[in-house]
């Protein structure tokens, strides 16, 4: 086997009631790029509108939960692994409670992997978020968004990015003419904006220069290219009076970005934000009204939540 073409898969199992406080803690240590759950391909599926379904994700029948890790460079995901490890303790998790089991997958093997953790994704009989390899065609009716997620979050498969698309097609006003997306990761949400009529600036922010480059790939994949994105930090972005605000971030490090984005926001405008678990939403919440926001509007998928807030 030629070590020039083979992709090193890392898949760790734990119990299935850590799923999500698991997500938000690889998020929080800074690993997005992970497939969360696995598919089960014991499922007849032929892609058309009244087949689409986003929970293609299943847990085993010993109550396990996967999340999978691809690298070219094992080491890598050894480095990645000890992190996990040494900061199991605070998610009350002991370290014989993840399984970790390796694979080494041809370039091939690597790259149909890949596809199968990315299936259509709709959002009502509005939107459909595809990968390149599928037939847009296939979905007439419905504004289509491709998604080449590369080494970036926010494929539309996570339900922290499916609650901000929900929130944004169905809960906000939508007459927007100048979106800021915080932690942009893919791009989706930026081209979302796009696709749906908002016509003025829209902007990106990522402190990962890999999201920041492969979302504007994306924009202009989608035939947005104006759309901008930066490698800024919140703070030092000099745009402000946006009416529209995505933060798909998690809890921690969206907390300390609040005072940031309120400062940017105008007056009225909707701050639309996931990534915190409904054990974090009261002194989330707390933390929002202090600094000027009203929640005006909540859902919930699983344990996480979305919130729509107002800057008063």
């Amino acid at each position: 086997m030629s070590l020039l073409n083979v992709t090193h898969e890392l898949r760790l199992q734990l119990p299935a009631e850590y799923k999500d406080r698991f997500s938000e803690f690889l998020l929080g240590l800074g690993y997005s790029g992970f497939v969360e759950g696995s598919i089960d391909c014991d499922i007849s599926f032929e892609y058309g509108p009244e087949h689409l379904h986003h929970d293609y994700y299943v847990d085993n029948d010993k109550g396990l939960s996967p999340f999978v890790f691809y690298s070219v460079l094992q080491e890598e995901l050894h480095e990645m692994l000890g992190r996990i490890y040494e900061n199991l303790a605070n998610l009350g998790l002991a370290r014989e409670q993840v399984i970790a089991e390796w694979k080494v997958l041809q370039d091939a093997e690597w790259k149909e992997s890949w596809k199968d953790s990315f299936r259509p994704l709709a959002m009502g009989d509005d939107l459909v978020v595809l990968p390149p390899w599928e037939d847009a065609s296939v979905f007439q009716g419905r504004v289509t968004i491709i998604i080449d997620p590369g080494m970036a979050f926010g494929t539309g498969q996570h339900e922290t990015t499916q609650l901000c698309l929900s929130m944004f097609l169905y809960h906000t006003k939508r007459r927007f003419q100048r979106v800021f997306d915080v932690g942009t990761g893919s791009g989706i949400l930026a081209i979302a904006a796009r696709k749906f009529g908002c016509d003025g600036l829209i902007l990106g922010c990522d402190i990962d220069p890999d999201s920041v480059r492969i979302a504007a790939e994306n924009a202009a994949l989608n035939g947005c290219p104006e759309i901008k994105f930066t490698n800024d930090a919140v703070a030092h972005i000099d745009e402000n009076n946006f009416d529209i605000v995505f933060a798909n971030i998690t809890a921690k490090p969206l907390l300390s970005l609040i005072p940031a984005i309120v400062e940017r926001a105008a007056v009225g405008a909707e701050v639309l934000i996931s990534g915190v678990l409904d054990s974090e939403e009261q002194d989330f919440t707390d933390v929002l009204s202090k600094n000027g926001l009203q929640v005006r509007f909540r859902t919930r998928q699983r344990d996480w939540i979305g919130l729509i807030a107002t800057r008063k």
